[in-house]
């Protein structure tokens, strides 16, 4: 829910847990409050609208001739997920010695700088909440204790379309070829992951982390390898 103007400190929707109580569904009062470790263990939502796993994927390809010429376009896409980048959160906060964004500069938040998109630099992730009544409650945890319980603020739709492969070959005209004492002679060029359409600003949408094998990482993403670009010249030659 943004960073507080005077704190600098994160904030998140107050879920009504008298509601929740009583009936067992999480909704809103309207409220924010301070992203304190303890009100992200109570003030949890579902969001059952979003899910790590895609909804549809698939691919098409298909391959064109024309006399000598061969092209051959292999296209993949995915979508209907949702990605959280834990790189991201990671390279924003300022809580050990490490690298950080280049997005963090100028973005944090200052006494001159009160609409951040980030909170004030901390590197215990701790601050002092300023209370209603304007009583301080001093040195207060804002790391979360556990994955679940983080803010959608670095969650990002999964969705892309990936040129997997494309290809262009061509045959050798045929009479020159027997004037080479030879049955067929084929030139070649093949770029893979050529370009990728996204939406999504991480390294790569494609890449997840699934963590000692466990699936429930799925839609977690750190630092990974993304797919690299290869490009590959080749030539055939039949005898």
């Amino acid at each position: 829910a943004g960073i507080d103007p005077e704190g600098g400190y994160e904030m998140i929707y107050e879920m009504d847990l008298e509601h929740f109580g009583a009936t067992g569904e999480r909704r809103e009062t309207g409220n924010i409050i301070p992203a304190t470790r303890s009100n992200l263990q109570r003030h949890l939502f579902d969001m059952t609208d979003k899910t790590g796993l895609p909804t549809f994927f698939g691919g098409f390809s298909n391959t064109f001739t024309f006399k000598g010429f061969e092209l051959f376009a292999l296209l993949s896409f995915s979508g209907g997920n949702y990605i959280y980048d834990r790189a991201e959160r990671n390279a924003t906060r300022v809580n050990d010695p490490k690298q950080f964004r280049q997005s963090l500069v100028g973005n944090y938040w200052t006494p001159g700088n009160t609409d951040a998109i980030y909170p004030s630099l901390s590197w215990n992730n701790r601050y002092d909440i300023i209370n209603a009544d304007g009583s301080i409650s001093a040195n207060q945890r804002f790391d979360n204790q556990r994955n679940g319980q983080v803010t959608d603020q670095f969650l990002y739709k999964g969705d892309f379309l990936r040129m997997r492969s494309l290809s262009l070959s061509y045959n050798l005209p045929r009479d020159l070829v027997q004037r080479l004492s030879m049955q067929n002679i084929r030139l070649g060029f093949t770029a893979n992951n050529l370009f990728t359409i996204t939406g999504y600003d991480g390294y790569d949408p494609e890449v997840v982390d699934v963590g000692n094998s466990r699936n429930i990482a799925q839609g977690w993403v750190n630092v990974a390898l993304p797919q690299v670009k290869s490009y590959n010249f080749n030539l055939n030659l039949t005898f």
